[in-house]
């Protein structure tokens, strides 16, 4: 018989309800639930109390090392540093999900976001207090959920609303273009992080994204507008994150103001000449067609299905100010925006390049400050490194001691001649070297993507609004761009995956740079 439930705490799976609960009461569960919460309070990205650098002051020390003997094997020639450092390995990757958040759990939100909707935080969290020097109200509250969620988790969860779909699309999509249906579906609810798209294929891990939908040239390029003006934008329109703005100041920046969706609506048209019968009267036909529409006014079309007196509706009929585009306006916008993208796109590789390689003139380390007026270089005579500082270099030319070490590649008279200023030790140019492979090998990486943007970008220009990609892009976005009220409904009450993996990732930066200020990432 199949299990209907798995304590994940223990790896019990009962057939039946009342098992489970027996389970739960034993003193066993309890045991593994205790430690099951230590190892939250020191692995778990978001409710961690320990810090990986300090873990040997802490009240589980003794626990810690057991766990990394445990999970490393490793029994021998323990110090603090590699259990410090294995201790950041775990958090960075969730501990292969053991002490991951799911986003059901806290409401297709981040953990952050829903504490303070679960307790009417008008003002951001504070996260530390005068004893403990973190938020252990944030922190109990976050480990009591994940805990009641994993020691009882159902194979059979009870039945969703299920949004009803148009077969006619499931149709069209089968006919005239390879996307598998289901696939596109997960992508319009927002279960697929679309990021990866933007990037060259060697640096895409497949294990965690969609290969399927990468090689598919239509679906990505689809997936690349779906994810800039539909359900990133549906995301945040309903978080506020994107105001309306001023297009009559700001005219070029409209498209950015606007929502775009696929509608069967009525449309008024006066009969032609051809029909002679109805000749110059006004008619009303039912078409389908692309309506773009201000996301203010988008927003408060339904708001108004909770609050009536919104000023959209008039005599209790519901109206949306929105304009017509025709489908060969909307093949134009589809490559004029994809050619934006990856515009926009290498503009910004570009700029990172360029911070990447300032930073490793300035050999920006941890352990050495360095502000704008300071370089590190080397010197090819002794095979050194220096600590220079260019505003001091005037004061010093005349010191026939110092020789010239470097030249700036501006060479303008005061930059022309630099002397030394401190000769780094050997732990400084061992961690300067580390620092000057990672620099580098962001800057091949980035390299990398530049070439596969600027390769994207030429292949769209060649594109002719006749070709069978754009035909076909304009098929599957009728699909994810569909007006449909309880899709909507969805999008307001589900946080997109790609949002929520940017909170994640910009968390994991954070704990890295060591700076676990946890309101500066909500």
């Amino acid at each position: 018989m199949e299990s209907k439930y798995f304590c994940e705490i223990c790896g019990t799976t009962p057939d039946q309800l009342s098992h489970h609960k027996a389970h739960l009461q034993t003193q066993k569960h309890k045991n593994n639930c205790q430690n099951f919460i230590t190892e939250l309070k020191i692995f778990s990205l978001y409710f961690r109390e320990i810090s990986h650098k300090t873990w040997y002051e802490s009240e589980h020390k003794d626990f810690i090392i057991s766990k990394y003997e445990e999970i490393t094997n490793n029994k021998n020639n323990i110090n603090n540093e590699e259990i410090s450092n294995w201790i950041l390995s775990m958090v960075l990757s969730c501990g292969n999900g053991r002490y991951d958040w799911d986003a059901k759990l806290f409401n297709g939100k981040s953990p952050m976001e829903y504490y303070q909707i679960e307790n009417n935080l008008n003002e951001e969290i504070k996260l530390k207090d005068n004893l403990s020097n973190k938020n252990t109200d944030y922190i109990n509250w976050g480990i009591d959920k994940m805990l009641k969620y994993k020691e009882t988790i159902q194979y059979k969860p009870s039945k969703k609303s299920i949004i009803k779909e148009d077969n006619s699309y499931r149709i069209m999509l089968s006919r005239q273009t390879n996307v598998k249906f289901n696939r596109i579906k997960d992508i319009r609810n927002g279960l697929i992080d679309l990021r990866y798209l933007l990037k060259p294929i060697n640096h895409i891990d497949f294990s965690k994204y969609d290969i399927d939908v990468y090689n598919d040239i239509p679906l990505k390029y689809s997936c690349l507008l779906f994810d800039e003006y539909g359900i990133h934008s549906y995301n945040s329109m309903y978080k506020g994150e994107c105001g309306p703005i001023d297009t009559e100041e700001c005219p070029e920046v409209k498209k950015y103001n606007s929502f775009y969706f696929y509608k069967e609506i009525n449309i008024e048209h006066i009969s032609k000449v051809d029909n002679v019968l109805n000749y110059g009267e006004t008619r009303i036909e039912k078409r389908k067609v692309w309506l773009s529409c201000d996301m203010g006014d988008f927003i408060n079309y339904f708001d108004y299905l909770e609050d009536k007196t919104n000023k959209c509706f008039e005599n209790d009929i519901p109206t949306l100010n929105y304009s017509y585009i025709s489908n060969d306006d909307f093949k134009y916008f589809i490559k004029e925006s994809l050619i934006e993208t990856f515009t926009n796109r290498i503009k910004k590789i570009e700029e990172n390049i360029n911070s990447e390689t300032e930073l490793i003139k300035r050999g920006l380390m941890k352990s050495i400050w360095i502000n704008n007026d300071e370089r590190i270089v080397k010197n090819f005579r002794d095979n050194n490194y220096y600590l220079i500082n260019k505003n001091l270099a005037a004061c010093n030319k005349s010191d026939s001691s110092n020789t010239a070490l470097y030249t700036y590649n501006t060479k303008t008279d005061e930059e022309k001649e630099v002397s030394i200023d401190k000769k780094l030790t050997e732990e400084q140019t061992s961690e300067y070297k580390i620092f000057l492979n990672k620099k580098n090998s962001t800057i091949e990486k980035l390299n990398e993507e530049l070439k596969y943007c600027e390769s994207e970008l030429l292949k769209i220009k060649d594109l002719s609004l006749s070709s069978d990609i754009i035909k076909s892009v304009v098929h599957i976005c009728q699909y994810l761009f569909e007006y449909n009220e309880d899709l909507i409904e969805y999008y307001k009450n589900n946080g997109y995956i790609g949002l929520l993996n940017r909170q994640k990732e910009r968390m994991e930066k954070a704990i890295l740079a060591e700076e676990i200020e946890l309101e500066d990432i909500v």
